[in-house]
């Protein structure tokens, strides 16, 4: 198990100045410096996908939009094959209905429930 899942799972502080709210912070910045200085939210959006990986000490992530009746895999990590068919990249959001029930509403946030 990665060090950063070790400190999660032992509820590692969040504090200032401990080292789980520095890479947070961290995180946060690197993401807000992309908003600023990119307009592909392609890029965007796999920026998202690997820091949040990092952050959480994990080797896979995903990043899905949900457009109205379609949920988009935005990106991934690691990084999703270019040659991949968009055919292959989005489904009907009736097909899913987890993200209903976790809360998914089509907006901004975390679309995994607990």
């Amino acid at each position: 198990m990665s060090e950063a899942r070790d400190d999660r799972e032992a509820g590692a502080s969040t504090e200032p100045g401990s080292p789980r709210y520095e890479a947070e912070q961290n995180l946060l910045l690197e993401f807000t410096q992309a908003l600023t200085t990119t307009l592909d939210l392609e890029r965007l959006n796999q920026i998202i996908a690997e820091g949040t990986a990092r952050l959480l000490g994990v080797e896979t992530t995903a990043v899905y939009l949900l457009e109205g009746g379609r949920i988009d895999l935005g990106a991934t990590m690691p990084p999703l094959d270019p040659t991949m068919p968009e055919a292959l990249r989005w489904a009907e959001r009736e097909v899913h209905p987890h993200i209903d029930r976790s809360g998914g509403s089509g907006g901004p946030g975390p679309a995994g429930g607990g």
